[in-house]
């Protein structure tokens, strides 16, 4: 099995990472993710693990991770909605995150929204929405199960690739399986340009890595693309 390599506009991993780097910057293919109140110590390039009495042990089973916690905030500079061809080409969004320690549900720990269009992720949610979450026809709301590792793919299909003329469809994938739909209409993809921010002050968020493309991909890719960072 393979990744989508087309149009794909980056792939941060934090897999190899370490608080011990010294070069600390997290960037690919001309995209940075800022990351601010970081102490590379308790938080920055952590494993799952931390706060167990295995962390840093010879039985240290957990995963890296960016640690966003402790009020660390990061930034990723890159709009996704930015662009004219949506709705022509398509667009995905995928990660895979773990929340632990919520203080508040409603905190949205990942954010991409402007104009009531983008997505946001709470410690118990994933959510995209085309009309700011006011109606279930454009908005999908998906369950995230705390301290669990949960992988998300957004895919935002072409309007020529919907079922009749008009609208557009947007799937959401939690670890590789369908988990929800909504649809856009023709037209209604108004461009702004809100990068993608992460915010630990209510939650801690483990983030594994973060990846995008410009296009869009079927159910099976989805799976595969989760597989593939297993």
């Amino acid at each position: 099995i393979e990744s989508v390599s087309a149009q794909q506009m980056f792939d941060i991993d934090f897999s190899s990472r370490s608080n011990k780097d010294t070069d600390k910057s997290i960037t690919d293919n001309g995209f940075t993710m800022t990351v601010t109140g970081s102490n590379y110590n308790t938080n920055g390039f952590v494993k799952d693990s931390f706060g167990s009495e295995n962390y840093e042990q010879p039985n240290d089973t957990g995963i890296m991770a960016l640690r966003i916690a402790e009020n660390v905030k990061a930034t990723l500079d890159y709009a996704p909605f930015n662009v004219t061809s949506i709705e022509t080409n398509g667009l995905a969004i995928q990660f895979r995150l773990r929340t632990k320690h919520i203080a508040d549900e409603n905190a949205r720990l990942i954010s991409c929204i402007a104009n009531g269009i983008g997505f946001f992720a709470t410690g118990k949610r994933v959510v995209f929405t085309t009309d700011n979450c006011a109606t279930v026809a454009h908005t999908i709301d998906a369950a995230l199960e705390e301290d669990a590792i949960t992988d998300v793919a957004i895919v935002i299909m072409p309007t020529s690739q919907a079922p009749y003329a008009g609208i557009g469809t947007v799937a959401l994938y939690l670890d590789g399986e369908f988990a929800g739909a909504c649809y856009y209409d023709a037209g209604s993809f108004s461009r702004h340009a809100t990068q993608i921010t992460f915010d630990g002050s209510h939650a801690d968020l483990y983030l594994y890595n973060i990846r995008a493309w410009e296009t869009y991909y079927n159910f099976e890719q989805s799976f595969n693309n989760y597989l593939l960072k297993l």
